[in-house]
């Protein structure tokens, strides 16, 4: 089982390099035996971003889920802060339109048979008619508020809005109860690649991700109502350290210089985000046997897999197209990952990752 490390420790591309892929392993007493080799043994891939998401909630949850979280499929800032929320619930994260809900969206509801479904994002991107439909999906109770929104003005303060309805007074506490926050990630909200890095990591940890401003000066400006994240930070959650995922180019000193005066402050980053991926993993896990690998040039099969990945122990790596960045292999050697899932078609995923081919 991979063991996560609570010191969270920065390993810097040079100290990934410098591990390299290890080739041999030496046993207590014995003659050095080969290690075997990584493989891609496993990939979903849908016939849109839509039905992977559904292929990878169905893998994830065969059983059936007790809540599904739905976000939409084509915008990604309202739903970073995600797949924290859905791992620590226990349930996976689907794909809708604005307007209407995919087939294979509603199919995958079904299968799943939740309790409780939370949308998450405003009426732009999950309309009323959206709302009401998914309403209809689950049987109503006495018992539960069986569908939700969590949503606010913008993509910042529906990261509040999420993370302090369920960090702060939970979906259902009765069922599902709020321990004190321990750590609390913190990503960009303008670009998705280092948040999809954060969400992974955050859901192995069942810890909140919440999204800033990362290019401003201040996160007390015009993003956020008055008053809502200090109060989320020092109220609500409280968290006894804070993880900046991504360089001061995505999260500037400055936020970072603010967010110390809450919690003792630790920042992952690396040269771009794909080391800025494996610096995050090589942060959580030491050891795995499996690693899911999602594409770092669009969002929804990162978004679909980080909750596979924090559900199951797994670490989430972003690859480019059609190859892996170095940084990235190196790290599948260092953790000793034999076998490979890939989260996307041959469109996000081609031949040369599943070749695990390393980028030039």
């Amino acid at each position: 089982m991979p063991k996560f490390r609570q010191s969270m420790r920065l390993k810097t591309v040079l100290s990934i390099a410098a591990l390299g892929v290890a080739a041999m392993l030496i046993p207590a007493g014995g003659a050095a035996v080969a290690r075997p080799e990584p493989t891609v043994t496993q990939r979903f891939a849908g016939t849109d971003r839509f039905d992977t998401a559904a292929q990878i909630a169905e893998a994830t949850f065969p059983t059936g889920a007790p809540v599904v979280i739905i976000v939409n499929g084509g915008d990604f800032p309202d739903a970073l802060s995600a797949a924290p929320i859905a791992a620590k619930l226990g349930g996976p994260i689907l794909l809708t339109n604005t307007n209407s809900i995919p087939a294979t969206t509603v199919a995958a509801i079904h299968k799943l048979a939740p309790a409780q479904i939370v949308s998450i994002g405003g009426p732009t991107v999950i309309s009323a008619s959206v709302g009401a439909q998914l309403k209809s999906l689950v049987p109503s109770s006495t018992l539960l508020n069986t569908y939700q929104n969590w949503s606010g003005t913008n993509r910042y303060e529906t990261s509040v809005a999420a993370v302090g309805t369920e960090w702060q007074s939970g979906i259902n506490p009765a069922v599902v109860p709020n321990p004190k926050v321990d750590t609390l990630y913190v990503a960009t909200g303008t670009d998705f690649p280092d948040a999809l890095s954060a969400s992974a990591a955050a859901a192995y940890a069942k810890e909140p991700l919440l999204l800033v401003p990362g290019n401003t000066s201040s996160i007390f400006d015009s993003n956020f109502e008055q008053e809502t994240l200090p109060s989320l930070l020092s109220v609500a959650l409280k968290p006894n350290k804070i993880i900046v995922v991504g360089g001061p180019d995505a999260v500037s000193q400055a936020i970072q210089n603010q967010l110390s005066t809450y919690a003792p402050v630790t920042r992952i980053a690396g040269a771009d985000r794909y080391s800025t991926s494996a610096a995050v993993a090589s942060a959580t896990y030491t050891t795995s046997q499996t690693a899911i690998i999602a594409s770092g040039e669009n969002f929804p099969d990162g978004l679909t897999s980080a909750v596979m990945a924090g559900i199951q122990g797994k670490p989430l790596l972003l690859a480019q197209q059609n190859c892996l960045p170095s940084e990235t292999n190196a790290l599948i050697g260092t953790l000793g990952v034999t076998q490979i899932t890939l989260a996307g078609g041959t469109a996000a995923l081609g031949t040369g990752v599943a070749a695990l081919t390393t980028c030039p």
